[in-house]
């Protein structure tokens, strides 16, 4: 079988000392400085520009004011940088990579708002940046496009950007920093990190790699997927697994103490530490949750070969916002690319809420949410494994 290369990320904690920690905190602000600035820079030139229109069309000379907003160059604002930089020697300090990643960042946020118009997405002018809001910044490694050696046909990061045996990553300007590495990476190339920080103030690294894996023979097994409020999914064979209920205790904790919260003085000692209880239950939230999305992605994945995935809305009585239903369709997407197997997300009609899986007559009426029994076979269905049935027929059939 042949080699397919895939990109992968991984997230390890990072643990910096008082030093380290200091020049994250400077990466953070220099990076939030630079966006700002340079956004600030490029709304000026704007208004100028309409400005001068704009005087043109009281003159009488054009009929009237037909500019639109000019592109961002990115390259021309990554030029101004040194200068920015001789002016400002706060900014000679950090990493130069993450202020210029920082531009590109505008860059993109330029061309999602232009090509609005293209997706049905609302997507608005960017906006500067808070403080307490951007807690990251990116960067390369410190060599750039970086390989590991290679030992028997294995791949071997150490000395290199990662050390197994002293758990510590390199990174820019910092240095070695400790590092929990639950993980070994058998990736081919690190070309990318991220430096975060949480808002329980952890700290992360996430590598962006290219991986090589073996292309794996297809199998025969398909299956239709359907994700929804409750139960969590539904599976053309009959399979049910149900939303996990250990989220409604937190929540019910988070809006105690949220309005603890609410009662108290802002930037108070009191206050920073009640928001910082409040920050590690929403944390300790998104991890529980983030861990039952891997397990179910992952046991589908590894089951099934071909699979026609939809997501339905209203079925049960769950709160959506606390489930994860796109980063779970995600999940299973990659994951299956990742093994060469087939994930393909489909849209659901009427038609496959109310036909009969078993004999195909489509039934009038209102369906129910949870059971339904078809006017002509008498056959009782589950709603969500009955439309995983129809979507898997008509996918098995086309």
């Amino acid at each position: 079988m042949g080699k397919i290369i895939i990109n992968k990320g991984y997230k390890f904690r990072i643990y910096p000392n008082k030093e380290q920690e200091i020049l994250i905190q400077k990466t953070f602000g220099c990076c939030r400085f630079v966006f700002n600035y340079t956004l600030a820079t490029h709304k000026r030139l704007e208004d100028t520009i309409w400005e001068i229109t704009q005087g043109l069309v009281e003159n009488g000379t054009l009929e009237k004011n037909t500019y639109k907003s000019k592109f961002f160059n990115k390259f021309s604002a990554t030029k101004a940088l040194p200068e920015l930089k001789s002016n400002h020697e706060f900014l000679k300090e950090v990493d130069s990579n993450a202020l210029i990643a920082e531009i590109g960042n505008l860059e993109k946020a330029y061309k999602k708002y232009y090509q609005k118009s293209k997706s049905n997405h609302k997507v608005g002018k960017p906006k500067f940046k808070h403080k307490e809001s951007s807690k990251k910044y990116s960067t390369n490694p410190p060599s750039k496009y970086a390989k590991p050696t290679i030992n028997n046909g294995k791949y071997i990061w150490e000395t290199h950007i990662v050390s197994y045996e002293n758990s510590q990553i390199k990174i820019n300007k910092l240095g070695w920093v400790k590092a929990k590495l639950h993980m070994k990476m058998e990736c081919i190339r690190i070309y990318g990190m991220t430096i975060s920080q949480s808002a329980t103030g952890e700290y992360y690294c996430s590598l962006k790699t290219e991986e090589e894996i073996s292309e794996q023979k297809k199998g025969e097994s398909s299956v239709g997927i359907v994700l929804a409020d409750n139960p969590i999914i539904g599976l053309s064979n009959g399979s049910v697994f149900e939303n996990p209920n250990e989220f409604t205790q937190l929540e019910q904790k988070i809006k105690k103490e949220q309005k603890i919260l609410s009662r108290m003085m802002p930037d108070s000692n009191r206050y920073n530490k009640q928001k910082l209880k409040v920050a590690k239950l929403h944390e300790k939230i998104r991890r529980k949750r983030e861990y039952n999305l891997h397990c179910l992605s992952k046991k589908i994945v590894n089951e099934y070969d071909e699979m026609a995935l939809v997501t339905v809305k209203g079925i049960g009585t769950a709160n959506i916002n606390t489930l994860g239903l796109y980063a779970l369709s995600e999940m299973i997407r990659y994951k299956a690319e990742w093994q060469n197997k087939l994930c393909e997300k489909s849209t659901i009609s009427n038609e496959h809420i109310q036909t009969c899986s078993e004999c195909g007559v489509i039934n009038a009426g209102k369906i129910s949410t949870d059971y339904w029994k078809c006017s002509s076979c008498e056959q009782q269905h589950k709603t969500i494994v009955n439309i995983a049935k129809n979507i898997h027929n008509v996918k098995r059939e086309g």
